[in-house]
């Protein structure tokens, strides 16, 4: 049986965020507080793909969908080059059929691990449970913009577009890790998976997994620290219990992207310490969403 999830409302503002190979920009930055050093991702390498499911006169909700969510963080608490924080997130989600949802739908939620309920679906709206209501066009194009704060003095801006790309509602990749002999976890099954690009050429990964016996992991691991988010280094192993996390991010953490194309990537991970585990953990994710 399906497990339905309800978002925290800490999650109403990040879940659901963009990843990916898609088309890019690159900014620089001024006095003026504008993005250092980012890459935007687009989704121009995917809109034909799209277009093509509309042809078809084929509009469901359900199946494997592509989104960019492009954040920008205000702390009125400080000035000079902190004063904005900017991000891009390019990330690959599945919205499939579920018979304990209201609406009888339930999305991948790469901030909650596995999968949230949809409230309700109608040919304008699609609406979450914790994650807001999305805009759906005739065109089957889900928009969304949130406006509000994080935390103390700390406001987030956040506009976010996704569109669907197959009708499958399978997988769209898989998570490993290894804290040492006897707790190896291999090829867990992901639903969504968000790569964020930071400013300064900095990345973040939020990955999470679906395992109805013995729980949904999540990955949430960041090499830049945001001073004025609840954490940047987090990672919930299901299968033995155990975790990392930290409020922000240090040396003892790694991240490798690979393979990088638009249809996923490759990454590596490594977490040695943390404020709250000392144990060393390495890891891998491989998303490869066909199209």
């Amino acid at each position: 049986m399906n497990k339905i999830k309800i978002l925290p409302l800490s999650f109403i503002t990040l879940a659901m965020v963009g990843c990916g190979g898609g088309g890019s920009g690159s900014s620089g930055s001024d006095e003026d507080n504008f993005p250092t050093g980012l890459t935007y991702f687009t989704l121009d390498d995917y809109r034909s793909t799209a277009e093509l499911l509309q042809l078809r006169g084929d509009n469901e909700i359900t199946g494997t969908w592509v989104g960019v969510r492009n954040n920008t963080y205000t702390d009125a608490n400080t000035s000079g080059p902190d004063f904005k924080r900017y991000e891009s997130r390019l990330e690959f989600l599945v919205i499939r059929e579920s018979a304990e949802a209201e609406s009888g739908f339930e999305f991948a939620s790469c901030n909650a691990g596995g999968f949230v309920e949809i409230r309700s679906v109608t040919s304008t709206a699609v609406a979450t449970v914790g994650a807001g209501t999305y805009n759906r066009s005739a065109n089957n194009v889900l928009t969304l913009e949130v406006e509000g704060a994080v935390a103390p003095g700390v406001s987030l801006f956040s506009s976010s577009e996704f569109i669907r790309l197959k009708e499958s509602t399978g997988r769209v990749g898989s998570m490993g890790w290894n804290w040492g002999p006897g707790l190896i976890v291999t090829d867990e099954d992901v639903f969504c998976a968000g790569l964020h690009n930071l400013e300064d050429s900095e990345t973040k990964l939020s990955v999470s997994t679906t395992n109805e016996e013995d729980g949904d992991s999540i990955l949430d691991l960041s090499t830049e620290t945001y001073s004025f988010t609840e954490r940047d280094i987090y990672f919930f192993d299901a299968v033995n219990s155990l975790s990392h996390e930290s409020a922000d991010s240090s040396d003892d953490i790694g991240i490798t992207i690979t393979g990088q194309d638009k249809y996923g990537y490759d990454a590596e991970f490594i977490i040695e310490r943390s404020d709250s585990n000392n144990d060393t953990v390495v890891g891998n994710v491989s998303i490869d969403v066909n199209f």
